[in-house]
């Protein structure tokens, strides 16, 4: 899972930010998993 912190005073923290909306997004089934690891 990956959260963006906002704010902050270090560069890589930023770069990592930058890249927290990049990639695929979960499909149905990895939806449904993740949901049952957090009880819901």
């Amino acid at each position: 899972m990956t959260c963006v912190i906002p704010a902050t005073s270090k560069p890589e923290h930023l770069d990592d930010n930058m890249k927290a909306g990049v990639g695929p997004l979960p499909d149905a089934v990895a939806r449904d998993r993740i949901a049952a690891l957090i009880g819901r």
